[in-house]
């Protein structure tokens, strides 16, 4: 088991923090990811067998991406009520 830990920026709330966690923890290898508000920094544990840290920051770098593009997407086409 090895452990690495990431800056994640952007994060408002418990809500943020939890969906940052879940969307981590689904990534095959990550056996847990915390991730505190105040500091910013996620701490994720990951079998090293099965993924490495290069791999984990990948697929944050997507993940995070398509996020980006979605919030860009609702703040231009706002939906009409």
């Amino acid at each position: 088991m090895k452990q690495l830990t990431l800056k994640i920026k952007g994060m408002t709330c418990a809500s943020c923090v939890r969906r940052v966690e879940t969307g981590l923890e689904i990534i095959k290898g990550v056996r847990e990811a915390n991730v505190n508000l105040s500091t910013e920094k996620a701490t994720i544990n990951y079998d090293e067998s099965t993924i490495k840290a290069e791999q984990i920051i990948a697929s944050i770098e997507k993940w995070v991406i398509r996020l980006t593009h979605h919030k860009l997407r609702k703040r231009h086409y706002p939906l009409a009520v």
